[in-house]
């Protein structure tokens, strides 16, 4: 039965606008897709839109989950198409892959299709391993896999706590390869009790008592504490660093505490001393606090902000240019080569577009790959575009 006229299926509208408007020769771009990827190919359906706009120059945006829909209905009544599918999976059904990270041992065919679009076939990461690259994908780095391979291979036996001494199994934990205990892990033995403990805080103590422990967690991070500041951890790499930052940390009320202080996280920040009044006059705009924490310079920015944050892709504020005091507004991380994001919202003024240009050729001096996002600017397409998303 076509899946148009299943009745245990509601179809949306933009399914339906899809079914309306797609042609027969665009079926060619689904075959040459299986084609090309085999039992792997719904980890590219995606692709089969971008090659009918290539081919044809037809596009259907909206959603991703009706597109998805309708291509793999497609394809499951095309001729041929399931013959291909079929015999590819015959091929990978009984391959077995071990994983060089945590030699861990699975079948092929049982990664995740998210494993195979990013990492091919086989996969260099298992499915909890790729989930941990991917969440530490901003530091993720040949020291990092170094630092988890040790631990996989040495943390099989007794540990001692760093913090309160009691021993434990590393692999045997429950948050085992949760991203930022198995970090933290990578750099000291820290067991799981102290870790939550370090994560949940604590509410004890007045007002005052607690912008001051912000502060100070400020202070010993060198970074304005985001709404989640166990996160700061990964920019530790130092064992002392990491155990002082985590018992500042233990001693600290979440951040809805802070907004029952001060009304808002923003405020709080002001009001501890990390932000002053006064202490960054804009030209034009204001401070404003971004959905992941991050303090930016104006709502352009702060929309960006929220935008690389809802996409998963890892960023932080005002990385430094190479062998100067200028700073970007954005650096993405985990990536092959440095990429930097602008925002260039004062387009126009001759001081400023001078300084623009400075760091555009800066960055190519470097090697930096720079995103110069304009005022009126279709910025999100172009982000869209630019990371896959």
């Amino acid at each position: 039965m076509h899946y148009l006229n299943r009745p245990d299926i509601k179809v949306t509208a933009s399914y339906k606008d899809i079914a309306s408007r797609w042609q027969p020769e665009y079926d060619d771009c689904i075959r040459s897709i299986v084609e090309e990827f085999g039992c792997f190919w719904t980890a590219h359906d995606g692709k089969v839109f971008d090659e009918v706009r290539v081919r044809y120059k037809a596009s259907f945006p909206g959603s991703d989950g009706p597109r998805i829909s309708f291509i793999r209905e497609r394809a499951s009544q095309m001729n041929g198409v399931m013959s291909l599918w079929r015999r590819s999976f015959t091929k990978f059904v009984n391959s077995k892959y071990v994983y060089k990270l945590c030699g861990h041992e699975e079948l092929v065919f049982e990664a995740h299709p998210t494993q195979v679009r990013d990492q091919g076939i086989p996969p260099k990461y298992c499915r909890r391993c790729f989930y941990l690259h991917k969440e530490l994908r901003g530091v993720w780095d040949e020291q990092i896999i170094n630092m988890l391979r040790a631990t996989i291979d040495g943390q099989r036996g007794l540990q001692s706590c760093k913090i309160c001494g009691v021993e434990f199994v590393f692999l045997q934990e429950e948050s085992t390869f949760q991203p930022i205990f198995t970090y933290i892990n990578c750099i000291v033995p820290v067991c799981r009790s102290c870790y939550t403990q370090a994560v949940n805080g604590s509410d004890e103590g007045s007002k005052e008592e607690h912008l001051a422990k912000l502060n100070q967690l400020y202070l010993h991070s060198g970074e304005v504490p985001p709404h989640n500041p166990e996160q700061l951890v990964l920019f530790m790499r130092d064992e002392m660093q990491l155990l002082k930052f985590l018992t500042l940390l233990s001693g600290m009320p979440g951040s809805d505490v802070y907004v029952q202080h001060c009304g808002s996280y923003l405020q709080a920040l002001k009001d501890s001393g990390i932000l002053p009044d006064g202490a960054r006059r804009l030209i034009m705009g204001t401070l404003v606090e971004a959905e992941d924490g991050h303090i930016c310079l104006s709502i352009p920015e702060r929309d960006i902000d929220n935008w690389l944050y809802t996409a998963n892709i890892a960023h932080r504020r005002e990385p430094y240019y190479p062998n100067c005091g200028w700073r970007a507004d954005w650096e993405v991380m985990g990536c092959e080569h440095r990429i930097f994001i602008e925002y260039f919202g004062l387009v126009g003024k001759e001081e400023y577009d001078h300084r623009a240009r400075s760091k555009l050729e800066l960055a190519r001096e470097h090697g930096i790959e720079l995103i110069a996002i304009e005022p009126r600017m279709d910025w999100r397409s172009l982000l869209r575009d630019r990371f896959a998303v």
